[in-house]
Parts: C-alpha cells; structure tokens; sequence
C-alpha cells in the first residue's frame, strides 16, 4: 500500500502492528502501535483505506474492532483484500 503523505510506520516491524488477540502483551503492543498513528501525516489515508477493506490489526490508528463500529455507524461496506496470487493462505 502506498500512500502520498510519508508514513510514520515505516521502518518499524509489520508485526507490531498485529497484536496477539487477548492477552496483556496484545493491550501494550495496541497501545504503542496507535501512538505510531498519532501524528502520522498519512493517518486519516490509511484509515480511510482501512474502512473500504476488510484488513486486519491496527490501521490509521484504529483497531478491528473499533473500524467495524466505524463501518456501522457511517454505513460503510468492507471489500474483502485477497492474498495475491499463488499465495499460500493457512
């Protein structure tokens, strides 16, 4: 994904940005990739491309959870983001 304004999350591991589901290391690690978010020039960009796209972990400063109430609440549908091909989904 790329987008015009730079991006603050650059150079930091992608998987910061994918918090363990439940458990206490998942509170922090969400916490500290939102604060990347913050001040982000691109933030709102990612967000809205966040929204249009069924992704997953932290994008634009938001979570899962907190885009799908976003959806809900703007009546915004999620298209689906497809592994390229030849990709090998597990």
């Amino acid at each position: 994904m790329r987008f015009k304004n730079p991006i603050n999350c650059d150079g930091i591991p992608v998987d910061a940005f994918f918090p363990e589901k439940n458990t206490e290391a998942a509170i922090s690690q969400t916490r500290l990739a939102k604060r990347v978010c913050d001040n982000c020039l691109a933030k709102e960009e990612c967000l809205e491309y966040a929204l249009s796209h069924s992704v997953m972990g932290i994008w634009g400063g938001t979570t899962e959870n907190e885009r799908r109430k976003l959806r809900r609440k703007l009546k915004v549908l999620a298209v689906p983001v497809l592994p390229p091909t030849g990709a090998i989904v597990l």
